[in-house]
């Protein structure tokens, strides 16, 4: 499958005009890739944080595989360090 974008536009500007609008262009496609990566890279999380509230709420009819709570708040309350933490 191959993506292609076309721009047609009646500048009667200058250079300078038509190459503000590319750069500004330009820009809005990395934001949207930043977004993108960002999305990919947090699904998971977003997924635990919906989950875990939903859990909280008695929302769900079975509670989420795996440990929900906060190993912050673990580690403190047992007096233990978090892994890679000095004490």
């Amino acid at each position: 499958m191959t993506n292609s974008t076309a721009i047609r536009g009646g500048f009667r500007g200058a250079r300078q005009g038509l190459e503000t609008v590319a750069g500004e262009f330009a820009n809005a496609l990395l934001d949207w890739q930043v977004r993108l990566d960002i999305q990919r890279e947090t699904a998971n999380l977003r997924e635990l944080i919906v989950a875990k509230a939903f859990a909280e709420g008695n929302l769900l009819e079975d509670s989420p595989i795996g440990d929900d709570r906060d190993p912050v708040e673990v580690a403190a309350a047992t007096g233990q360090s978090l892994p890679g933490k000095p004490r």
